[in-house]
Order: C-alpha cells, then structure tokens, then sequence
C-alpha cells in the first residue's frame, strides 16, 4: 500500500501543468540573430526560432519573458541562474555543465564562407584555408577542427552587430573570407543591401548544427527541457510549423 501511495505521489507531480510548477515567467534571453531570431519595427521578438519556441509554450501553458543580451553577459547570466534559458545555442560539452538540453533542436542550419563575388573561393576543407584571414564571432560555438585549426587566421569581433562588421570588413578587403550561417549570413547581407556582392561556399565548413532552447540547470528545468523536446517534436509535425517556415522562405529540410 505504502508503495501505490508513493507510485499515486509521482504520477500527481509528473502531471501537474509546467506553468502551475513556475508560478513566475520563464526569463529566457538570447542575442539578435536574424532571421533566427530578431526585434521588428516596434522593438518585438520575431524570428522563425521565436516564433516556433513561442507556439511550444503556449501549447504547454508556460509563460515567458524575452530579453535581448549581448552573448557573453547573457552566457554569465545562465551560469550564475539569473535566467532560465537562452534561445538559439549550439550543444557542447563544455555548455553541458550549465544548461540542459531539449534532445529535439528548435531549428538546425550549417555554417558557410561567404566571400566577395568578385573573387570566388572554391571551400574543399580545412587546409584550403591556408593563410586566409577568416571573420568570426566572439563566444559562438564552430567544429573543434575549425577552432584547432591554426593554418590561417580567426579575426573574431563580438557585440550585436559583429556579422554586419564583419561583412564590411570582407567588401574592404580586409578580411578574405567571413563564417557564418548561411541563412543568417543571407539574410544579414539582404538587409544590408549587399548581397549581390557576396557568394558562399556550397560545401559547409562544420556540417549542420542545432540550435536550441538551452535551460540554466535549475532542478526544475530538466523536466521543463523533457517536456519542450517532446511538445517540439509534436509541434513540428502540425501546419502551423510549415507555415512558420515558409514565412521565412524556407522548409523543413533547410532551416
């Protein structure tokens, strides 16, 4: 009897909605990145992860709050569990230690080279990089041959705006070649009316990656991940998600 008191307890709490076990928001951060994620004319959040992300929750009662932070504040934030998640991250050992992981991605998409139209660049692997001078990030996640790789030079800037730099610092000549996702990379270099000025690579440099909802590892925010990736891959099989991603010209097996 004790034990079908104890198994009764379990499946009580296993049950109870997400949104009554957190009485308050969901604080979740992340930074600009369009069409990823990104603010429209009136300062809102949009984006096809947002967009997704926010369809999830509302399925599953939870509420949230969203805060764009630059990535190395917001990273500290995570650790130190002053917020809850962060939208839009790739998974690494490393982010193990402080965030838990949905198993289902919000969204996944590879990384490319873009370069100046007027001087192709044909992208075979690593040692075709030699000597080149390649724009990156500051605290965003590439292959761990891409970061060991040491035959040319990472010129890496941070900040919100660190693509749009690094593009106009690829039209001036003075970086050779710009990483970048390819439909952020696009669509960065669309807004900035450049785009007929760039090519990428037709092969990826790192292959595909995930980007997730990663959860700062508080003791109720394992069950918060299970619970999204099993809503996620739900979500994902619904008219809505196709409609989500053609929104933003794209498909299932693109974005």
């Amino acid at each position: 009897m004790r034990l079908l008191r104890l198994a009764i307890s379990v499946l009580i709490v296993v049950n109870i909605p997400l949104n009554l076990a957190h009485s308050a928001p969901l604080l979740i951060q992340t930074e600009a990145w369009p069409p990823l994620v990104m603010q429209d004319s009136k300062g809102r959040p949009t984006g096809h992860d947002y967009e997704i992300m926010a369809a999830v929750f509302d399925a599953m009662g939870v509420d949230f709050e969203f805060e764009f932070v630059p990535w190395k504040r917001l990273i500290n934030n995570l650790k130190g569990k002053t917020a809850d998640a962060v939208l839009g991250i790739i998974v690494t050992e490393e982010r193990k230690g402080f965030l838990y992981f949905p198993e289902e991605p919000v969204s996944t998409g590879g990384y490319v080279l873009f370069y100046r139209k007027s001087e192709p660049f044909d992208y075979q692997d690593l040692t075709s990089l030699k000597g080149k001078r390649v724009g990156t990030i500051g605290g965003y996640s590439y292959s761990e041959a891409f970061k060991a790789a040491d035959n040319f030079v990472k010129d890496a800037l941070v900040g919100e705006n660190a693509l749009t730099s690094n593009f106009r610092k690829l039209l001036l000549r003075r970086l050779d070649l710009v990483i970048a996702n390819k439909n952020v990379g696009i669509f960065t270099a669309g807004n900035l009316g450049i785009l007929d000025q760039l090519g990428y690579t037709k092969n990826y440099v790192s292959g595909s990656s995930g980007f997730h909802l990663g959860f700062a590892k508080i003791p109720e925010h394992q069950l918060m991940a299970e619970r999204f990736s099993m809503e996620l891959k739900r979500f994902k099989k619904t008219p809505a998600y196709q409609a989500i991603l053609r929104n933003y010209g794209l498909h299932s097996n693109s974005n």
